[in-house]
Formats: C-alpha cells, sequence, structure tokens
C-alpha cells in the first residue's frame, strides 16, 4: 500500500508478505494429499474448511491493517485494482504463483471496501494493465524491468516491486482525477 497527498507524493506505504500464507497453503496441500491417498474424504473436508477460515482471518487481519493506515493518514479514497479477470490474465505454471491463484483476491477487496465504507473512506477501482510493468518515476512500460520482487529501470528507479505497482496505481488515479 502505498499513501500519497493530492499532489502526488507519498507520505507512508505498508507492506503485506504472503509468506506466512503460502507456507499455511502449503502444508495443507500436502495433508490433503496424504489424507487423499489414505481415502479419508472427510477428513479431507475438515481441513478445507479449517484452511478456508484461516484465509479469511488472515483477509480479515490484512483489511484491518489497512484500513487502520488509511485512518490514520486521514485518506478520503482507497484505490484498488480491479482484479476481476485475475486467473485469466495471470497464467503461470511456475509452482509459486499456486498461491496467487489460490488467494482469495475478492474477499479481501470485499473486506477492505466494506470496511472503508465504515471508516467514511472512498473506494475506487482502476484497470491495472501495465501497473507492475511501468516504471513509477519515468512512466516507462518494460516488461523485463521487473525481476522477482525487485523492480529496476533504466531511469534510476530501483525499488520492490509491489511498492513500483502500488505507487503506479495512485499514479494512474491522481491522472484520471487531473484529466
Amino acid at each position: 500500500a502505498s499513501v500519497k497527498n493530492p499532489q502526488g507524493k507519498e507520505i507512508n506505504r505498508q507492506f503485506h508478505n504472503g509468506k506466512q500464507a503460502g507456507f499455511i497453503r502449503k502444508k495443507y496441500r500436502m495433508l490433503r494429499r496424504k489424507l487423499g491417498q489414505s481415502k479419508k474424504v472427510k477428513a479431507i473436508k475438515n481441513i478445507n474448511d479449517k484452511e478456508q477460515r484461516w484465509m479469511t482471518d488472515l483477509n480479515h487481519k490484512i483489511s484491518r491493517q489497512l484500513i487502520n493506515l488509511a485512518v490514520q493518514e486521514q485518506v478520503g479514497t482507497i484505490i484498488m485494482e480491479n482484479l476481476e479477470n485475475i486467473r485469466n490474465t495471470a497464467k503461470s505454471i511456475n509452482r509459486a504463483d499456486r498461491n496467487i491463484h489460490s488467494w482469495i483476491f475478492y474477499q479481501l477487496q470485499q473486506f477492505i471496501q466494506y470496511k472503508a465504507e465504515l471508516a467514511g473512506i472512498k473506494v475506487e477501482y482502476i484497470n491495472p494493465k501495465y501497473t507492475s510493468q511501468s516504471c513509477s518515476k519515468c512512466n516507462k512500460i518494460k516488461k523485463s524491468n521487473r525481476k522477482a520482487n525487485l523492480y529496476s529501470c533504466e531511469c534510476g528507479n530501483h525499488i520492490h516491486s509491489d511498492l513500483n505497482a502500488s505507487r503506479n496505481i495512485a499514479n494512474k488515479y491522481l491522472e484520471q482525477q487531473s484529466a
């Protein structure tokens, strides 16, 4: 999350790491595989329910932290990517990307939205096209600039790729407002 003032200057930011969620998801996937080999169907269902409750709890905690940051910084609008077709556009057979496809994006966005509305904060959605491939400083779009968690541009912008994307989301919204 990147918090910017109306002039476009970043005043705060917050990271949420998905490593713990990835570890838990992997743990449950291995357990399901083991129970499946033993033909314990009821136990698999119970584990799926427990995993879903854990993910829902994690999404509640993340959304609460984001809303608390927004309230602290007196944010009037939260801008998020419209992730409607994320599973169709983010195709990858990479093992690490299984977590991306199994994460409950919609649920997290809904939690953020309803908590923001309760706090009197407006929520807007923008098109995510090129937000992770373009530079947040010079706006140059180059897919090869992003390598895992690092975004490096020829203009000298070397930052975490998710921070770069969140800055691009904020910049896109500010551009739309000034147009």
